[in-house]
């Protein structure tokens, strides 16, 4: 990002604004490192975050005896000018968008609530080239302050968690959440934010910050498109590759399935031409094709603790995928 700062786009997702918390705690007197690990723990959701830093610090100095007292150094140090934290938070915003793609990218989802909405300001901004600007100047300045210990940055902080007593902040572009409550599966933003969208320009949204098992998962309905790209929970360690270029979406992916040693998922999605995947059935969403050719649907099983699955579906026939084609007949 400081070698190309026109070229790389940093995103700033919760795991991030939260670290905010952690500046503001060494301003405090009579902390204890049992303070700062119950920091870490209760307010930060990071209950191995402690243990994990004197793993990696053990690795780096190839020693086995990094004390608490090193460990908390070590996040002091992330902080101060220069440390790899502070410079990372300096150089992030909350969205980006990407015109020649037509695509908006930030952490957490777009929801009619969050759409133009900065927090402290009355009423919403209805044009996209208001509101990105402003909420990002907004969110640095915020940063800005957490960074330099003046409050804490409490507005940034409220607005990068989930509501009291809810998993998700549908007025935040980081909390936020385009899935449904219902099933738990990804699900298409109102049409009427589509068309708002849409008229301005944007027809893609990329986003993160929710789970969605081993592979991106692309929901489409020939207009607007969403690639949803966590799979920090995937069950293998091989990466998903995502290439958009000239808004045509590049996926290359390996897939643990059933009855396969590994499927090996290569794809390209382009809105205004037809593909199986990126559309839905009565249980999930297709993601894409197994060895045989055949429609891969992803479900998430709430029952199971949210786990997703996957499953090989019998090819529709010539005839309905070409009625799919011309928007006669949807899956």
């Amino acid at each position: 990002k400081e070698s190309f700062p026109e070229r790389v786009h940093l995103i700033a997702g919760n795991r991030d604004l939260n670290k905010l918390h952690i500046p503001h705690f060494f301003t405090q007197k009579n902390k204890s490192i049992e303070d700062f690990m119950n920091l870490l723990e209760k307010k930060m959701g990071s209950s191995q975050i402690f243990e994990n830093r004197r793993k990696e610090l053990q690795r780096v100095f190839n020693t086995k005896t990094i004390n608490d007292l090193e460990v908390v150094e070590s996040f002091r140090s992330d902080f101060r000018k220069n440390g790899f934290t502070r410079r990372y938070l300096e150089l992030s915003s909350l969205t980006f968008l990407d015109v020649s793609n037509k695509t908006l990218f930030l952490h957490g989802g777009l929801t009619k609530e969050a759409y133009g909405h900065i927090p402290g300001i009355e009423g919403s901004l209805s044009q996209i080239s208001d509101w990105l600007p402003r909420l990002n100047q907004w969110a640095k300045e915020h940063i800005i302050d957490g960074l330099e210990n003046k409050s804490g940055a409490p507005e940034l902080i409220r607005y990068q968690e989930a509501e009291p007593g809810l998993k998700s902040n549908q007025k935040s572009v980081v909390y936020g959440r385009n899935f449904s409550a219902e099933t738990a599966l990804p699900e298409m933003i109102p049409e009427s934010l589509q068309k708002k969208l849409i008229k301005q320009g944007i027809n893609t949204l990329v986003v993160g910050h929710t789970p969605v098992g081993d592979i991106p998962v692309v929901i489409s309905n020939g207009q607007f498109r969403i690639i949803f790209t966590d799979n920090s929970h995937a069950t293998h360690k091989d990466s998903a590759s995502l290439l958009l270029h000239k808004e045509t979406l590049s996926v290359s992916a390996r897939l643990p399935h059933p009855g396969h040693r590994k499927i090996h998922i290569q794809y390209r999605h382009r809105l205004g031409e037809w593909n199986l995947i990126g559309q839905k059935n009565a249980q999930g969403w297709i993601v894409g094709l197994d060895n045989k050719s055949q429609p891969i649907r992803f479900h998430v099983d709430k029952e199971a603790g949210f786990k997703a699955t996957y499953q090989s579906l019998p090819r529709p026939p010539a005839a309905i995928l070409c009625r799919q084609a011309i928007g006669q007949l949807s899956l």
